[in-house]
């Protein structure tokens, strides 16, 4: 019934607990109920605001109620040392230091002020105990009350009530005895610490007083010679180090200097070259001027010829007329002048003659009409015509009269005539003359031949006209004479010309400079160039000369320092030999043995004074002062040898929880009341009689409940047995583990580590999360917070449970607050201590666990020492590491002490303390045999396949019948067994108990062995066997180079009758029977889960088999990774010691091997608990060279040394990378690049190639130190598409011309370039569609919409090409060169052809050029073989043969052979061997070594002879051919053999397609055989038309170079 239920508030309950109180006297005995203690949290919660004020009034108004709250609170929430938890938790409040004090105060007040006394308990709590005492033994105690305190009482029959009360009297006798004597122990333990600890001191004094004077006996031994002192030894190596160096520097500057000399000797020799070429040049222009001072005077001699023609051509129209027409006037030299004057004094006579007989006749026809008037009328008609004809030949009237004509004779004169007759004579006479004239004027005609009578008669009659034909004769033969001068002149100019033209020509092929226009232009263009080389090499001759002469001077300065250094070394060397009697090395020894001595005696001495001002012992006096302390040491052992036989005897309760045994030994009668009647329950619950008891006033009603409970649980056996450990407490008990510090090896950290907690919280809605506050040192400082997830309970509502936690430690502290708080209320706190208030160091054990205790067992332990103090012991070492991780300076030792006789570690720190760590010589339990299953700890415990073979117990002394042995399994209690009742073997001190005859059936699941001794000797075995239960994950290991977001997976088989569910991040994707298929990320560290049945559960923890490692460099290592990492070998340099340690957990591998870009380097290295090392030294030089970076990785091996799997482990950069490249064009047409370093370098340069012209020398530009970015002039680079390469120049590297890089990575990258002008910035083949298209992009397409498409070839020696237009959309080049489409430029029948072998693409803008591209179906170019020209380094998939050739000297013959040939006919040729095929038809063919010449006798070939088929000629390989192909043709000539020749040609239709495959091009580029610049272009332009032979040429040069440059050929 409840006490406080009609209480409203609580000051009624404070009026009620105070008369129980008055009535009772003790709290724990006032029959309040667990609903009273609840009411009373929720008042005393009300009132409570969570501040100070609010405690204080509760404990000032209502301190009863708080008493009993605070008591029932211990009853009923005490768990494992734990009590404010359970106030806070039922006040839902967290309460301060302060208020927990305030209140234990208050409860201690109101104990004194009812008379209620309070006993004095050393070592324990102020406050906590108090409050247990008055509640009696908490709940949670009982079970160990009723198995450690009643049952032995009920075994050993002492059931009465007075027998009880005087047992209990008996143990408070035996344990007041028992403190008394543990004090008077640890009191006199105390001084023998101090003792020892002086007495070792004193001895280690004495040691150091020996040693000093055996070391001044040995120094006195060794005497040095005048001249030699300590510091000699270290001249000595000094000097000796400095003369190597010397001789090391003086060989290197002379080898320096010799390069550089044979650099200056090839620089002058290039100059010498070069100057000679520059006189060469002078001389050239020499004959230059002097051979246009001949054209000055060839244009002078032809002025004077053209001058002399022109006054030739005047005297002939002076002589015949300018209108007359009359040949060349080269044959006026042929005219006989004098056969001329002769024809001409004729021609005059017979004239005037004939002038005189006309006008005799014109008088005689005056003369007759005027004597007969009717003739009048005809004579005037006749006289004019007279008149007309007299004109006609150049006479007037007044000429004749002045003629004097030959006289008559008398007789004539004196008849006289009639008119008639005189007319008669003078037609006589005019007939005769006019005869006589015709014939001398055909004379004259004759002798002027060629050239015509004058143009005028009377111009015979002139003089002048002889003289002016023979000036004109005179004057042509002048014009002659000065045409043969002119010819002769012409003649040695031309070949002038052509050799000075010849001479320039060989002298630019020498530099590889094209020719200009004409000689001087490319005259003037060498001299540029020979006087720009000849200045750059004479600035490289001064820098040369300079660098040579320093390194000479260098060289002298080092070859004279060697010289003093050696004469130094040589004066040192002969003091060393005059002390070791003719021997320097041994000299060297006893000087180098002086020293150490002559150190050591120094050390010793400090040594020796410093422990004697510290120990405050003069060392003078050590004798006496340590005889006493010895005696004083033998008497106290003997003293304490007693105490501890009498600490050791048996107790009559033993392993009492704290609270039970402080209320049995301060309960006072109350407490035996207590044991007796719960002695009485015990035994009528026994006999089925538990309501007997139910009435008793003094055992309280929740104590008798809760023993029934455990009675009933133990099922009424427990008596039978021997004495039992606690059950297990089921999962929904509320409980928490203190956490509790390891070191983490793998990680190389200190973590803390938390177990599964579970809380009761009374809510509808449960929190999801807590809070984890971990504070370090008295000063709290906050180290680590951090929210933690809360889980449901599966078994009861309202718990709530938290997952096994690591947390690591960065800071090291002597203590940590660790505190757990729900929704702001804390729930838990602990204080972990750490070793560090009484000792300069923490000690763990081998697994890793810290211990905190002042005394340590005698294993292996790690000590990490702080930093300053220092390890004096004689225990053996094992390992020696660096631990920054923990704290920067500390060391941590493995040390063994299992073996060493001493009995302490002694530790020093840097002020001078001494601290001494002894053992605890405490006997080890062993598990003997058994297999483990790796990878899987259960309940914290490894997993064992089967039972373990048995136990070894050490005795120390005890009988084996005085120990017992407990088995439990976690659903059940432990079954004792005493060890007299099993086998067992004894082996001297020890005890082996076989583990089978504890079990009677197959064992499976997880057990603890607990081995009790007399007294309070325990020893305790956890252990799991579950032979059905197994794991296997999806991938053997998991390697840093795992994605973290990857998802793999585990299939794992629970044993029967087990269910198992994983923690997140794993989840369960899929269950069948027992068989549980899990997903978790590859990132996870390790597994964790709940292995269950329908009794237990047990934490489940996996490891993943992940290769994990770890890079010692230098002196300093690294933690353990599983990540992949990145280093730089230049940090690498001047390493000591490089080593890769790995870590591979799996069973299978047995070995593993380095792996260098996945490449096995080296043999196998053995595994050896799954660890393994490497030295990467030895691959330092291979690592140097190769790929910029490299992937570091292993292998694993199997027993038969087959490869398991293999990984990546790190990266290492081997050169400088470039990262985040950037390129930008401004607007001034420059290019920007822009990148970021991950670290900078010297030397830098970048260079650029054109994807389509892959096969030249890149641009190269420097690039100055410090500076990430660069600016290059966009005028050398036009539009394209562009690889750039970032690297390292080494100055002194010579080397070949960089190559393309094939792959655009590491620091090569690929960019489009849009340039100044338009261009097309690359064409690149696409077969996507049916034929062939070639698709492209213009640069700037808006300043060039359109575009010239230009197709060219040569075919039989001529120059063939079309020019189309297209427009292009959106700057898009799309041709489609063989079937018809909407972008198609030319006609099928145009290429089809075959005769075109370029294309090229000339944007209409004016300042744009065009580029011309080989095309991928190209038509070929043929040669006639020779030796000298052929390419033999070709590859035979490149070359084409055919044979040509002449049938009867008409009849052409071309043969292609087949493909398939090339290969063998390229061998021969390369071999000069002869070639012999069988072609189709019989046809045999024989190709004759080198010469080319071809031998082909065919055997049904034949040539078709019909006239007028368009065919004729026509070489048919058999009758067939002939017959389908020349239907109508009836004559044909059967051939047999035939005499031709080797011809050769470059498949160039298959070059294109090549191209991209030979460089590696990801996408497929036509080759830019050549774009032209502006001037280049403009030079080619005849009339404002491109000279299209010129262009093939060109381009037909520059397809050679390219083919010679990527496939090798000449």
């Amino acid at each position: 019934m409840s006490i406080l239920s009609a209480c409203s508030g609580l000051n009624d309950c404070e009026l009620v607990l105070s008369s129980c109180l008055q009535r009772e006297q003790i709290i724990g005995r006032v029959p309040l109920t667990v609903e009273d203690i609840e009411r009373l949290g929720e008042l005393i919660r009300q009132q409570l605001r969570g501040d100070w004020s609010t405690t204080v009034l509760v404990a000032q108004q209502t301190p009863i109620c708080l008493a009993f709250f605070l008591v029932f609170t211990g009853i009923f929430d005490y768990e494992e040392g734990n009590y404010w938890s359970g106030v806070e938790r039922r006040l839902q409040v967290e309460l301060e230091p302060a208020w927990k004090a305030f209140w234990g105060q208050t409860f201690l007040r109101i104990l004194r002020r009812q008379g209620i006394a309070v006993p004095v308990i050393k070592d324990s709590l102020t406050y906590v105990t108090p409050i247990l005492l008055q509640g009696g033994i908490p709940v949670n105690c009982l079970e160990n009350f009723l198995q450690r305190a009643l049952v032995p009482l009920i075994k050993r029959n002492i059931v009465e009530r007075q027998e009880v009360y005087q047992e209990i009297s008996l143990f408070r006798q035996r344990e007041q005895r028992r403190q008394e004597i543990a004090a008077k122990a640890a009191k006199l333990k105390k001084k023998q610490f101090h003792t020892n600890i002086k007495l070792k001191s004193a001895k280690k004094l004495q040691a150091l007083r020996e040693e000093i004077e055996r070391t001044e006996k040995s120094l006195d031994l060794i005497s040095l010679v005048p001249g030699l002192n300590p510091e000699s030894l270290q001249e000595y190596y000094s000097l000796v180090n400095q003369c190597e160096l010397a001789a090391n520097q003086f060989g290197f500057w002379q080898i320096a200097s010799s390069v550089a000399e044979r650099t200056l000797n090839n620089l002058r020799l290039q100059h010498s070259k070069l100057s000679r070429v520059y006189e060469q040049t002078e001389i050239l222009y020499s004959a230059v001027d002097a051979l246009r001072e001949q054209k000055a005077r060839l244009e002078d001699e032809q002025a004077q010829e053209k001058y002399l023609l022109d006054q030739c051509y005047y005297l002939a129209g002076l002589i015949w007329g300018q209108d007359a027409v009359f040949p060349e006037l080269s044959s006026i030299t042929q005219l006989d002048i004098e056969h001329i004057r002769k024809a001409l004094q004729r021609y005059n006579s017979c004239r005037l003659r004939y002038g005189r007989s006309l006008l005799e006749l014109s008088l005689a026809l005056a003369i007759l009409s005027y004597s007969n008037k009717s003739m009048a009328q005809h004579a005037l008609t006749c006289q004019q015509l007279l008149e007309s004809e007299m004109a006609a030949v150049g006479f007037q009237p007044s000429v004749l009269v002045h003629y004097d004509s030959p006289k008559e004779s008398p007789a004539v004169q004196a008849v006289p005539l009639t008119p008639q007759q005189r007319l008669r004579k003078s037609w006589q006479n005019y007939q005769e003359h006019q005869g006589q004239l015709a014939a001398a004027k055909s004379q004259l005609r004759q002798a002027l031949a060629p050239f015509p009578m004058p143009a005028r008669e009377s111009a015979l009659g002139i003089d002048s006209w002889l003289y002016l034909l023979e000036e004109l004769q005179k004057k042509y033969q002048q014009v002659q004479d000065q045409q043969r001068a002119i010819q002769d002149l012409g003649c040695h100019i031309a070949g002038t010309e052509a050799q000075l033209n010849n001479q320039v020509t060989d002298l630019l092929q020498g530099f590889s400079l094209l020719p200009g226009d004409d000689c001087l232009q490319s005259l003037e263009q060498l001299q540029a160039y020979v006087t720009r080389e000849l200045e750059n090499l004479a600035d490289q001759q001064e820098q040369a000369a300079v660098r040579c002469l320093r390194y000479q001077v260098i060289s002298i300065l080092c070859k004279r320092k060697q010289m003093m250094l050696t004469k130094e070394l040589t004066a040192v060397t002969g003091l060393l030999e005059i002390m070791g009697n003719g021997d320097a090395q041994a000299g060297l020894e006893l000087l180098r043995e002086y020293i150490r001595l002559e150190q050591k005696l120094e050390h010793l001495r400090r040594q020796r004074d410093q422990m004697s001002a510290a120990e405050g012992l003069p060392w003078d006096a050590l004798d006496e002062q340590m005889t006493v302390w010895e005696k004083e040491l033998e008497e106290g052992q003997q003293l304490l040898a007693k105490y501890q036989r009498l600490l050791d005897q048996p107790g009559i309760f033993t392993g009492l929880d704290e609270p039970v045994a402080r209320f049995l030994l301060y309960g006072g009668e109350w407490a035996q009341d207590w044991v007796a009647e719960s002695v009485n329950l015990v035994i009528a619950c026994q006999g089925n009689d538990c309501a007997r008891e139910t009435e008793s006033s003094v055992l309280p009603n929740w104590a008798r409940e809760q023993l029934q409970e455990l009675i009933e649980q133990l099922n009424g056996d427990f008596l039978a047995e021997s004495s039992q450990e606690p059950i297990a407490a089921p999962i929904a008990r509320e409980y928490s583990r203190a956490p509790h510090l390891e070191l983490n090896f793998l990680e190389g950290r200190l973590e803390m580590i938390f177990s599964r907690q579970a809380y009761h919280i009374e809510r509808d809605v449960l929190p999801g999360t807590a809070a984890l506050i971990i504070t370090g040192g008295d000063e709290n400082a906050l180290l680590y917070k951090h929210t933690i997830r809360l889980y449901k309970s599966l078994d009861q509502e309202g718990w709530l449970e938290t997952r096994p936690l690591a947390v690591p430690i960065t800071e090291v502290y002597p203590c940590y607050r660790v505190q757990i708080l729900i929704e702001d209320v804390l729930q838990r706190e602990w204080i972990v201590e750490t070793g560090l208030r009484f000792y300069p160091a923490l000690v763990f054990n081998e697994a890793g666990l810290l211990l905190a205790r002042p005394e340590l067992p005698r294993s292996r332990l790690w000590l990490l020492l702080q930093h300053g103090t220092t390890l004096h012991t004689e225990i053996p070492i094992l390992a020696e590491e660096p631990v920054p991780q923990i704290d920067p300076g500390a060391i941590m030792f493995l040390i063994d002490p299992v073996n060493a006789s001493t009995s302490e570690i002694v530790l020093l720190d840097n002020e001078g303390h001494h601290y001494a760590l002894p053992f605890r010589e405490v006997p080890q339990v062993k598990l003997r045999g058994g297999q483990i299953k790796p990878g899987i700890w259960i309940n914290g415990n490894p997993l064992y396949v089967k039972l373990p073979e048995g136990i070894t117990l050490p005795l120390a002394g005890t009988e084996p019948e005085d120990w017992e042995v407990g088995i439990r399994r976690l659903n059940s209690g432990y079954e004792n067994i005493n060890l007299s009742e099993i086998e067992f073997a004894r082996k001297a001190n020890d005890v082996y108990i076989p583990l089978a005859s504890l079990f009677t059936a197959e064992p499976s699941g997880w057990y603890r062995l607990r081995l009790r001794g007399p007294g309070w000797s325990e020893y305790v075995i956890s252990f799991a066997i579950f032979p059905e239960l197994d794991w296997e994950y999806e991938k053997k290991l998991y390697w840093p180079e795992m994605p973290a977001d990857e998802m793999t997976g585990l299939t794992f088989m629970a044993p029967i009758d087990h269910r198992f569910t994983p923690f997140p991040p794993a989840c369960l994707r899929q269950v069948e029977d027992d068989v549980y298929e899990i997903d978790f990320p590859a990132s996870a560290e390790g597994l964790q889960g709940e292995l269950f049945d329908n009794h237990v559960q047990l934490p489940v923890k996996l490891e993943i088999p992940r290769v994990k490692w770890r890079l010692h460099k230098l002196e300093d290592g690294e933690e353990w990774s599983s990540q992949v990492g990145e280093y730089w070998l230049i940090d690498w340099i001047g390493a000591q010691r490089i080593s890769l340690q790995v870590y591979v957990p799996l069973s299978s591998a047995k070995s593993v091997a380095l792996q260098i870009d996945g490449v096995p380097r080296g043999h196998p290295v053995p595994l050896k608990d799954y660890h393994a090392e490497f030295d990467l030294l030895p691959w330092f030089d291979s690592l140097s060279q190769g790929a910029a970076a490299k992937n570091i990785g292993i292998v694993a091996y199997n027993q038969r040394r087959q490869a398991i799997d293999a990984g990546l482990l790190f990266t290492i950069h081997c050169q400088w990378e470039v990262q985040n490249f950037q390129i930008s064009e401004k607007s001034d047409g420059k290019l920007l690049l822009t990148w970021q370093e991950k670290r900078p370098a010297a030397d830098r340069v970048v260079n650029i190639w054109r994807l389509d012209q892959a096969w030249l020398s890149p641009q190269e530009f420097p690039i100055p130190d410090g500076q990430f970015e660069l600016e290059i002039d966009g005028a050398e680079l036009s539009g394209g598409y562009y690889r750039l390469l970032f690297t390292q120049e080494d100055p002194w590297d010579a080397g070949p011309a960089k190559q393309f890089p094939a792959e655009p990575q590491g620091n090569c990258y690929d960019c489009s370039i849009r340039g100044k002008t338009p261009v097309v910035q690359g064409l690149l083949q696409d077969y996507s569609n049916r034929g062939l298209n070639i698709v492209g992009w213009l640069s700037h397409p808006e300043a060039a919409a359109r575009v010239w498409i230009i197709l060219l070839g040569t075919r039989a020696g001529e120059v063939t090409y079309q020019v189309k237009r297209l427009t292009c959309k959106h700057g898009q080049i799309c041709l489609n060169l063989f079937y018809p489409s909407s972008h198609q430029v030319f006609k099928e029948e145009e290429y089809i052809d075959e005769k075109y072998h370029w294309i090229g693409i000339w944007p209409r803008h004016r300042e744009a050029t065009p580029s011309f591209y080989l095309l991928p179906g190209a038509a070929p170019i043929e040669y006639t073989y020779t030796p000298a020209a052929f390419p033999n380094d070709l590859p035979a998939e490149l070359l084409c043969f055919s044979v040509a050739g002449l049938i009867e000297k008409r009849y052409p013959i071309v043969l292609p052979l087949p493909e398939q040939y090339s290969a063998t006919i390229l061998k021969a040729l390369k071999n000069g061997q002869e070639c012999r095929f069988t072609l189709p038809k019989g046809h045999q063919l024989t190709i004759k070594r080198r010469e080319g010449l071809v031998d082909l006798r065919v055997a049904h070939a034949v040539v078709c002879s019909q006239p007028g088929c368009p065919r004729q000629g026509e070489f048919c390989l058999d009758i067939d051919h002939w017959l389908s192909n020349h239907r109508s043709c009836k004559c044909l000539r059967v051939v047999r053999d035939v005499d031709a020749r080797l011809v050769w040609s470059l498949k160039s239709y298959a070059l294109a397609r090549m191209y991209p495959q030979r460089f590696q091009l990801d996408r497929p580029f036509l080759p830019l055989i050549r774009q032209f610049t502006a001037g280049e272009w403009s030079r080619l332009q005849i009339n404002g038309s491109p000279a299209w032979e010129k262009v093939a040429e060109l381009l037909w040069e520059c397809e050679k170079n390219m083919v010679a440059t990527v496939w090798g050929g000449k």
